[in-house]
């Protein structure tokens, strides 16, 4: 697998891509969810390009500046028949390039090695190039790397990170809700029904703020844990 990052977001983006059909193969088996975006050039052979999205940003309203590098990345790998490699491709000029999660990634018996469907059509979208830039492709291949990766490993590893996550959070959401309960019924704060309601609300804005923060907080966390996959 072939790693990019992309300084068109802050923090930088994550990208990576399969060294041939077969690895692309792995890829669509033990992508996750819809926090990697698939890209692939419409109506040629290509890479296979994903995205690891950062937290706060969706799929379908990506930047412009993280669209256009990853789609000038998947374009610099187009040419049929071609192993991913920046120094053979940039044959065509004008194509578009779809993307989507990969949850809508569809792959079924008798395809081939490398093909793959789609579960939902209507959430693919495309972004058209009109041609290479090779100012953004130069900067990219500065950041490439390459790792093998057991995939199925992998993605056992990264549920399991994420379901310590999600039960770290679920603690933490307990016990403020608990202290939150404790101070409405403590008695404290009944000098007036406006001051204990500012109370309430200043609680709620608390417990809920807080969750918010332990959420990226253990984001930021389990991706240093894990290299991208």
């Amino acid at each position: 697998m072939y790693q990019f990052v992309s300084n068109a977001t802050n923090p930088p983006s994550i990208i990576y891509i399969g060294k041939d059909k077969y690895e692309n193969d792995q890829l669509i088996k033990h992508g996750y969810g819809e926090n990697d975006v698939w890209f692939h050039v419409d109506r040629l052979s290509s890479a296979h390009l994903y995205l690891k999205l950062i937290p706060g940003f969706a799929w379908d309203n990506l930047p412009q500046e993280l669209l256009i590098d990853c789609s000038q990345l998947v374009k610099a790998n187009s040419i049929e028949g071609t192993p991913c490699c920046l120094t053979i491709g940039n044959k065509k000029n004008n194509v578009d390039i779809l993307y989507t999660p990969w949850n809508n990634l569809k792959k079924t018996q008798g395809m081939e090695v490398g093909e793959v469907a789609f579960h939902k059509p209507n959430q693919v979208k495309r972004f058209h190039v009109e041609k290479k830039d090779n100012a953004i492709l130069n900067r990219l291949q500065k950041t490439k790397t390459e790792y093998t990766i057991d995939y199925e490993q992998e993605k056992i590893a990264r549920e399991k990170g994420l379901r310590a996550l999600q039960k770290d959070q679920e603690k933490a959401k307990v016990t403020l809700f608990r202290a939150f309960i404790n101070q409405l019924e403590s008695g404290k704060h009944r000098d007036s029904k406006c001051k204990k309601g500012s109370r309430a609300n200043n609680l709620i804005w608390r417990y809920f703020s807080t969750t918010k923060a332990a959420y990226f907080s253990g984001t930021r966390f389990f991706r240093n844990r894990h290299p991208p996959v």
